[in-house]
């Protein structure tokens, strides 16, 4: 059995390459802020967004399917991530990143199980109101959680709405 590594490539020409070259430093000029801010959506420290970045993009380059599709963190995932590692940590601030390890090794395994079994259809029998519903909630949610840290208050306890409210008292106190 042959592994399908690097098939993306087939066809390649040599013409291609100073353009690739300027296309990926220029994902690599994104990625590095981005890996950053979303490793802190995700509880875990800023570095471990650095470590994890590159091996998406190399495993990518090997097994993926496209040329043209762009791999890195999303938002979607840090906080996804966040919220399912946080319940199980409860505070234990050791645990938050070795869970969250855990979760992406697991999720990596299931993705390459799925993928081994192509199960890709069934993203097909998602509806675009679900999906861009989830996109918006994620997007407030992401915000929510990022405004105390722009404006330089505490975040509050509670629900969205219990946090945006902690969050716009203590502003309005300290003057706007």
């Amino acid at each position: 059995m042959r592994l399908p590594v690097f098939t993306s490539l087939r066809g390649y020409r040599a013409g291609w390459l100073r353009g690739d070259a300027v296309a990926g430093l220029t994902v690599w000029a994104v990625l590095v802020p981005e890996a950053l801010a979303y490793a802190s959506i995700a509880g875990v420290s800023p570095v471990v967004g650095l470590y994890a970045a590159p091996g998406a993009l190399i495993l990518y380059a090997a097994f993926g399917s496209s040329r043209h599709l762009v791999v890195g963190p999303m938002a979607a995932t840090a906080a996804l991530s966040a919220a399912a590692v946080g319940q199980v940590a409860a505070g234990k601030s050791g645990m938050f990143a070795a869970l969250t390890v855990a979760l992406a090794i697991t999720t990596g395994v299931l993705a390459l199980a799925a993928g081994l079994a192509r199960l890709g259809f069934v993203a097909n029998f998602i509806s675009e109101p679900v999906l861009k519903g989830f996109i918006v909630g994620l997007a407030l949610t992401i915000i929510v959680g990022q405004v105390p840290k722009l404006l330089g208050v505490g975040k509050g306890r509670g629900t969205s709405s219990a946090r945006c409210g902690t969050c716009w008292r203590t502003w309005a106190r300290r003057g706007g």
